[in-house]
């Protein structure tokens, strides 16, 4: 179904190519009768629709495959699985009630109830293994029904205790070895049953998969058959209205005097015929009105040449002055602005020192800060090593409050109360150490502490002193633009008087240019009077 789409999308590229290169073996579309480019249009249409009902239809039969595939196998091991574990569950809970129950003819209550669930595992079972399955799930469904063996000799084992009336035994089975290998038994089938699921879900988003790939090739099948439509239709309608929009802009050109414009005929039908016949009455037209044309322009040009050059003039004369008047406005602000920053450059210096001071002020009082840090953490020290004496002291009674004790055992009766008052020695060093510990890692935090702003202080010192020096360099930049400022002060003065001599000078000229553009406007408008009388047509320029 792809070969039509092709032999299209070549037919056309080959038409195209043609069109555009004005040259080749292929007929052109300007070549053909109406008739013929609207069933050609119509066919392509059909041939697109096709495509597209067939991408469609194998892609919607692709995911019915898919579909049935999922329902067929997957889907039935996930139900006799679920069963299997529904089964799993309530044997557990019967034979754990058996286990724990007083009466001893629970277990032929239940034995039937047991009988039909056990046939009932046996045929999931069977029916598990006739259906497919890959190497790695034969693997779990060997591993899984071992378990299931297992289970089942231990519940038949709690069965022949409890009935024996060995209450105790029956007891330890169901906590030792049934309950665990009933958990493991559950593992087992919910991890199997895991897998199905995950099967399941894998098959589902390959259904997925295959719907969105079928939608997808649908809509790039539908994209393709609309750009080739458009196209197609855009090849069909251009060859009608083109050559129609040329001789119709050929017309109208003509209608207002334009002469310049020009038609090419782009094909052999009727329509290329009467642009071609246009175009040869333009021409004629255009030779016949060149010559009164080129003589009204020559003299039209040479007034507006010098019209346009007065007009300049004055125009850049005035702007001139406006210039001159501005600069002179801005030489004035210039002057009062210098003023103002060497005063502020001034008063920028006294705070400059005025910061030197208070910053040096401050490094003083960070030295005094890390003095005083030195002298807490040396302070901390010191705790230190008497908390480590007393958790020594703390060691050493505890060992001898033990040393105690054994004496006291040994004395028997008449050492009791000696062994209690070295229990209560032991307890008192065992919170002495602990509280001993304790101060010692509340000490220690201190002393990481105390270290930690001792750095921190240090920093701060070092910072303190690179601000010092940068305000001590900016005291002295300050000053140098101090001394700037008022020579640029003098400059903008006599500046400023040079600017108001250039605008006098400007002003005048200014009058001079207004009176030449005058006289050079009214040469103009003669010489477009006579241009007027052949202003109406327009000729291309040999």
């Amino acid at each position: 179904m792809r070969r039509p789409m092709i032999d299209v999308m070549l037919y056309d590229h080959l038409v195209f190519k043609d069109m555009h290169r004005g040259r080749g073996d292929a007929v052109k579309l300007n070549d053909l009768r109406l008739s013929a480019r609207l069933a050609m249009g119509f066919g392509v249409v059909l041939l697109l629709v096709a495509a597209i009902m067939t991408v469609g239809w194998l892609g919607l039969h692709r995911s019915a495959d898919a579909t049935r595939t999922m329902m067929a196998v997957p889907l039935q091991k996930e139900r006799l699985v679920s069963e299997w574990y529904m089964l799993t569950i309530v044997g557990v809970k019967r034979y754990t009630a058996i286990a724990k129950s007083t009466d001893a003819s629970l277990a032929d209550y239940f034995a039937g109830d047991v009988k039909i669930s056990t046939a009932r595992g046996n045929e999931i079972v069977k029916a598990l293994d006739e259906l497919p399955k890959s190497d790695a799930e034969k693997k779990v469904v060997a591993e899984l029904t071992e378990s299931r063996q297992t289970y089942i000799a231990t519940r038949n084992k709690i069965a022949e205790l409890k009935k024996g009336g060995d209450t105790d035994a029956t007891e330890r089975l169901l906590n030792e070895q049934f309950r665990p290998q009933a958990e493991v038994y559950l593992q087992k089938m919910t991890g199997y049953l895991k897998f199905q699921q995950q099967t399941l879900d894998e098959m589902a988003a390959d259904v997925d998969h295959a719907t969105q790939s079928a939608q997808t090739r649908i809509m790039v099948i539908g994209l393709l058959a609309i750009v080739a439509g458009a196209l197609f239709s855009w090849a069909l309608t251009r060859s009608v209205t083109k050559p129609l929009s040329e001789a119709v802009r050929l017309v109208e050109a003509v209608a207002e005097g334009d002469l310049t414009q020009t038609a090419t005929a782009q094909g052999k039908d009727e329509i290329g015929a009467m642009v071609g016949a246009l175009e040869r009455m333009r021409a004629s037209l255009q030779t016949a009105i060149s010559q009164v044309r080129e003589s009204s322009e020559n003299i039209q040009n040479a007034c507006h040449e010098v019209s346009a050059g007065n007009q300049d003039l004055s125009q850049r004369t005035e702007q001139t002055a406006s210039n001159v008047q501005r600069a002179a406005s801005t030489m004035e602000q210039l002057s009062g602005t210098v003023g103002h920053t060497a005063q502020s450059s001034g008063e920028a210096n006294k705070l400059a020192v005025a910061a030197s001071t208070v910053a040096a002020r401050g490094g003083e009082v960070v030295a005094q800060v890390v003095t005083r840090m030195q002298g807490i953490h040396d302070s901390s020290r010191k705790i230190a090593d008497i908390i480590g004496t007393i958790d020594g002291i703390a060691f050493q009674t505890n060992i001898l409050a033990l040393n105690a004790a054994v004496e006291a055992a040994r004395a028997g009766e008449q050492g009791r109360g000696f062994a209690v008052v070295a229990s209560e020695v032991r307890t008192l060093a065992s919170r002495s150490a602990a509280a001993a510990k304790e101060i010692k890692t509340l000490i220690a935090a201190s002393n990481e502490q105390v270290e930690a702003g001792t750095a921190l202080v240090n920093r701060a010192g070092d910072t303190m002193s690179e601000v010092v020096q940068a305000i001590g360099q900016v005291n002295r930049i300050v000053g140098e633009i101090s001394v700037a400022s008022a020579e640029q002060a003098m400059g903008v003065s006599q500046v400023s008087g040079a600017v108001s001599e250039m605008d006098a000078a400007t002003q005048q000229n200014a009058a001079m240019v207004e009176e030449i553009a005058s006289a050079a406007s009214s040469l103009r408008g003669q010489a477009l009077g006579l241009v007027d009388a052949v202003r109406v047509f327009r000729i291309s320029r040999a």
